[in-house]
């Protein structure tokens, strides 16, 4: 009886050295590059923000591009270390006018804050489409 409890402690004791991995699909996104993912990076995100383990992985999977509105991923979670593994193509939406916004600083399209121990890596890419941003000029960056 006593080696069983010894056992238990220890595969308690491995699990919680591994890092609790969740892929943005398990949150319902669809990777098409035309669907609005942002709801499930959100989603996906207060999952792993929220797990009971020291270190947590949010991975965005190779092979889908994600289409994503501006969006903010706040460090104040559980999890010590978060690593940020991007192997799929993120995109922005293609016209300023089409960025959904919580107020009218659209600057910013993806914000990482509050964090200590963010790791961000993969061998994806982001696609900010900023040649449209560009045209616009720095005085008219807001999107009313």
């Amino acid at each position: 009886m006593l080696f069983s409890i010894y056992f238990f402690q220890w595969v308690l004791f491995v699990q919680s050295m591994e890092p609790f991995v969740y892929d943005v699909n398990f949150a319902g996104a669809i990777g098409d590059g035309e669907s609005d993912d942002t709801e499930a990076f959100k989603n996906a995100w207060n999952i792993v923000c929220s797990s009971h383990i020291s270190s947590g992985v949010f991975r965005v999977p190779y092979g889908q591009k994600f289409l994503l509105q501006p969006l903010t991923f706040n460090g104040e979670c559980r999890p010590k270390n978060i690593t940020f593994q991007i192997d799929g193509i993120l995109i922005a939406p293609s016209d300023p006018s089409s960025w959904k916004c919580n107020d009218t600083n659209c600057n910013n399209w993806i914000t990482f804050q509050h964090f200590d121990g963010l790791i961000v890596q993969g061998i994806g890419s982001l696609h900010g489409q900023g040649q449209k941003w560009w045209q616009m000029g720095c005085m008219h960056n807001k999107v009313q």
